[in-house]
């Protein structure tokens, strides 16, 4: 009975302080007694580096280029040059298309990286991800990282009391010994 006491002791442990490091994510979201949720308290710099990561990695002047490239731009013009221009100028709609696209995509039939950089501007694009990122209720952020990964948030639970039982089989050995 007393060996089978060690690694009850040590699963609960280990199930609980787990749960209580998942939750600490996220929780207090105010300052309390000294401590805050890791999420709410580092939001801004969470903000920061992935809108950095968005903006150089992800979201960047080449991606975009590759996003528009000539034949879309070419259409998205010509009709829009169709609507644009009265009677008889609108036969010439397909022709000016193929003029301004001379201009505005490089060699790789991409929009070119410099338009798209006056158009969206450096920085830009980390800026906007890192509103956005702050703007966000907490709350829905829980819920929406603990439905995406509560499997894997569980599992971790559960190895908690996994490791806390072999801890405490370990104990048992050696209380036993003594």
């Amino acid at each position: 009975m007393r060996f089978a006491f060690f690694p009850l002791i040590g699963a609960f442990i280990g199930l609980v302080t787990n749960w209580i490091a998942i939750r600490l994510l996220f929780r207090p979201r105010r300052r309390m007694l000294g401590f805050q949720g890791l999420i709410p308290k580092y939001r801004r710099e969470i903000a920061e580096r992935v809108g950095e990561l968005v903006e150089e990695h992800l979201l960047d002047a080449e991606y975009f280029g590759t996003l528009f490239n000539r034949d879309k731009l070419k259409n998205a013009i010509k009709k829009f040059l169709e609507k644009m221009l009265p009677g008889t100028l609108r036969s010439f709609a397909g022709a000016i298309a193929d003029i301004v696209i001379l201009f505005i995509v490089d060699e790789n039939g991409n929009l070119s990286p410099e338009l798209i950089e006056s158009f969206v501007g450096k920085g830009e694009v980390k800026r906007m991800v890192e509103e956005k990122i702050n703007a966000f209720d907490l709350d829905r952020l829980e819920r929406l990282v603990y439905n995406a990964s509560g499997r894997e948030l569980n599992f971790i639970i559960w190895m908690g009391a996994i490791l806390g039982i072999i801890i405490g089989l370990i104990q048992a050995c050696v209380a036993g010994w003594m």
